[in-house]
């Protein structure tokens, strides 16, 4: 008969990692998917030098969504602003998907959400929130 390996890490610990590592993998696929969704979106989209912000409802000190604008051009508020010459700021209703809370190292500042649109419904010029 050989004599039994030694092992330094136990079966319960082995256990309990897998099952950790399992919960998590599950935790990020269902957040990946809450994430995916799109919503009807309407306020207030604002540019400035350094970023395009959206303002929910036009509540400009409430929440700040950052805009990523669109995979498809034909979506893309920033095009839609240049067509319509280039405003300060627009009213707008579309149909977005929005992340999950995050923060901007790049700028040293945060923001509460990312928004991407995926269909304009209607977009128009409007006073913005800093003027």
């Amino acid at each position: 008969m050989l004599p039994k390996k030694w092992d330094p890490i136990s079966r319960g610990a082995k256990l309990g990692v897998a099952s950790l590592v399992s919960a998590v993998l599950l935790l990020g696929f269902i957040n990946r998917t809450k994430d995916s969704h799109t919503e009807v979106f309407e306020g207030i989209m604002e540019w400035d030098s350094m970023r395009t912000n959206f303002y929910p409802n036009g509540k400009c000190f409430v929440t700040r969504y950052d805009y990523l604008g669109s995979q498809n051009a034909s979506t893309d508020l920033n095009l839609r602003r240049q067509q319509t010459g280039n405003p300060h700021a627009l009213w707008v209703k579309l149909r977005g998907r929005v992340s999950v809370v995050g923060s901007d190292s790049r700028l040293g500042g945060s923001y509460k959400r990312e928004l991407q649109s995926t269909e304009i419904i209607d977009a128009k010029p409007t006073q913005g929130c800093t003027q």
